[in-house]
């Protein structure tokens, strides 16, 4: 993948938010791929039901829902690419 190239692709992320009681935001408990879903929608089911589970049972909050997050691939691919460092050298004496 080269820097110019233009990425207009995008993905969904699914996720499961829980709202702690007092908190001034959600807290993110789960958050798979669509394409990770699609393979295994009973494994998704099964995190977010856990991960519901164990918050719930240590704090009282506003409930959970499941938000379908729809994000660009650029950035997420970008973070793969090669760090570039542009050398400077300075005389030594």
């Amino acid at each position: 993948m080269s820097d110019e190239e233009p990425m207009t692709e995008r993905v969904m992320i699914k996720t499961l938010w829980f709202w702690r009681e007092g908190e001034t935001s959600p807290e993110l408990l789960v958050a798979w791929d669509e394409y990770t879903v699609d393979q295994n929608p009973d494994g998704f089911a099964v995190a977010c039901h856990k991960a519901y589970e164990e918050v719930r049972a240590e704090d009282v909050g506003n409930g959970s829902r499941r938000i379908d997050i729809h994000a660009e691939w650029n950035p997420i691919k970008r973070a793969f690419l090669p760090i570039k460092v542009k050398a400077t050298s300075e005389a030594v004496s």
